[in-house]
């Protein structure tokens, strides 16, 4: 079966969000033009809060599943498509992601990754968090890679370009009268400014805590990882904000993806205990490896005593205590974004409020004013 269709397709194919099972079945003719339509079944997904999903197979092969997801309206105004692809095709190289089978005018169609999406008890799970901490060292270690080096270019990190971006892209009206979770905060008029501000108080502090670059995905909530039982393992999906970033904030956005979307339950946060066992697990996949072909030490603890490693694994708690306070202000930014130009039906001002609310909440605990961060290296 071909994995390519032809450039005309890419460019001339619309997927109309009123019509998507019938577009969908048009798409999947020439995907897989042995399949028989009437022999096509389609399933639309409806947890999303940001693009349309559907996936398609035949009754005779269902093992054999397209995915096509439709992009949110407006999307293309803060989502870099074209980075997007060359993520996925990055990871496909590297074991990490289905193939892309094409693109067209408003979206993709990709391969299906088999298993159950995760949820808030599973996340939970000692089996099933370190099969993750180890999916996200893998994808980290891709910048470590020559290949990264040359076909991207430079690592600068996109965590505040991506903030600021959705800043400029607010009309500083959408908030006339915020949320009284956030009256008591405001020193400013505009909700918009004292954003603005925090972002670079916020920048001026985090670029000093040391965290490396790594290819990062950005957006790892529960319903971006599918976990398969029979493989004993996990592996991640949709890369729209797939980036070069800080590593501490990653596993931090992680983290705080515990609490939920749909109904925000932030005391929902993992525990230190939980925190530092995965910081561990994190820190046990990255050694093994960077020293696989190699025969130095435990791989545990990259040749060094245990009191070394569990000083390494305190410090990147350090940082992504740090960083979840970017996780907070970046989602929070962009579900005011969403409130303007999403058509999807999503509580985005609540959400928003909800996320800002827990920035303002633990900034001053997380970064007091007077606290000095050292420039000093996770890894």
């Amino acid at each position: 079966m071909s994995a390519e269709i032809s450039e005309e397709i890419h460019e001339k194919l619309v997927i109309r969000p009123k019509y998507l099972k019938e577009d969908a079945l048009r798409l999947v003719s020439k995907l897989r033009p042995h399949w028989k339509p009437e022999d096509v079944e389609i399933k639309e997904f409806t947890d999303g809060i940001t693009n349309q999903l559907v996936g398609c197979c035949s009754v005779n092969d269902r093992k054999d599943v397209i995915l096509i997801r439709v992009y949110g309206k407006n999307t293309e105004l803060f989502i870099d498509r074209q980075k997007e692809i060359r993520n996925l095709k990055l990871m496909h190289r590297h074991g990490l992601s289905p193939p892309v089978f094409c693109v067209f005018s408003n979206g993709l169609a990709y391969g299906f990754s088999e298993g159950k999406v995760i949820d808030l008890n599973m996340v939970r799970d000692a089996k099933i968090s370190n099969y993750i901490a180890t999916m996200l060292t893998r994808m980290h270690f891709i910048s470590a890679s020559n290949e990264w080096e040359t076909s991207q270019g430079k690592l600068e990190p996109c965590c505040f370009k991506m903030i600021r971006r959705y800043l400029d892209l607010i009309n500083d009206n959408i908030m006339d009268a915020p949320d009284a979770r956030l009256s008591s905060y405001l020193k400013n008029a505009s909700l918009i400014e004292d954003l603005t501000q925090e972002v670079d108080w916020l920048e001026s502090h985090l670029q000093k805590c040391g965290s490396p670059l790594v290819f990062c995905h950005n957006d790892l909530l529960l319903k971006n990882i599918v976990y398969n039982e029979e493989k004993s393992s996990v592996c991640f999906i949709d890369f729209e904000y797939a980036d070069i970033n800080y590593q501490a904030f990653d596993i931090a956005n992680h983290f705080c993806e515990f609490a939920g979307v749909t109904d925000f339950q932030p005391d929902l946060y993992p525990s230190e205990e939980f925190q530092l066992q995965w910081l561990r697990n994190y820190l046990t996949a990255w050694d093994h490896i960077t020293f696989s072909s190699k025969s130095a030490g435990d791989s545990n603890t990259n040749g060094c005593d245990k009191d070394l490693f569990e000083e390494r694994v305190k410090k990147l708690q350090q940082q992504v205590s740090k960083f979840s306070l970017a996780s907070h202000l970046l989602w929070g930014i962009w579900a005011l974004l969403q409130t303007r130009h999403s058509s999807i039906d999503f509580d985005y001002r609540g959400y928003a409020m909800a996320r800002l609310g827990e920035y303002y909440k633990n900034k001053d605990h997380i970064l007091p004013s007077n606290h000095t961060l050292t420039n000093s290296s996770s890894l």
